[in-house]
């Protein structure tokens, strides 16, 4: 098979892949979609294994206090917590940063 056809072969199959990836994306972008004002009023031990999806836009970035947050290294869920003693809510363990 000459390189033109193989590499034609190759673009043909790689399109389909972006087509199933951009369906994939669709999909995930209005799934459990909800306003700000319904997230705020959720408890989120209730809700801590689901994930909402809302179209947002940055306006600005606050780094007064820095860039980061901590973050649990098993979930990457936010940590509360103060000096080397944080909680995860994920999953509810002290976690050492």
């Amino acid at each position: 098979m000459s390189k033109v056809l193989e590499l034609r072969k190759l673009e043909k199959g790689f399109r389909g892949c972006l087509s199933d990836i951009s369906s994939c994306f669709d999909e995930q972008i209005n799934e459990n979609r909800k306003t700000i004002k319904e997230i705020l009023c959720m408890n989120p031990y209730k809700h801590k294994d689901t994930r909402f999806t809302r179209r947002a836009s940055i306006a600005d970035f606050d780094l007064s206090k820095g860039w980061w947050y901590p973050r649990c290294p098993h979930c990457n869920k936010k940590l509360s917590g103060t000096g080397t003693n944080y909680r995860c809510i994920g999953h509810d363990s002290i976690t050492f940063v």
